[in-house]
């Protein structure tokens, strides 16, 4: 078994747009969300080659759950540790 650890995990969004215009309101749509992290995308590729792996993360605040969700979504065992402060946001 091999643990990764990640100690600044982040919920990463991507978006895009058509266009960017200079002072003006630029709509955009959501193209994914992720869990972002070393140890996360360690956990990914050893998925890929069928080792098992356990990802270890200290995770809080509100998008403490989303992460959980996220990571059992692409399958990724993982064990988030509680903590009192909010995990990043990446845009």
């Amino acid at each position: 078994m091999i643990y990764t650890l990640t100690l600044n995990p982040a919920l990463d969004i991507t978006i895009a747009t058509n266009v960017i215009n200079k002072d003006s309101i630029n709509k955009t749509k959501l193209r994914s969300v992720s869990a972002g992290g070393k140890g996360f995308n360690t956990s990914r590729g050893l998925n890929c080659l069928k080792t098992g792996n356990t990802a270890i993360a200290f995770c809080g605040g509100l998008f403490s759950d989303d992460m959980k969700k996220l990571l059992e979504e692409e399958k990724i065992r993982s064990r988030l540790i509680p903590i009192k402060n909010s995990i990043r946001v990446n845009i």
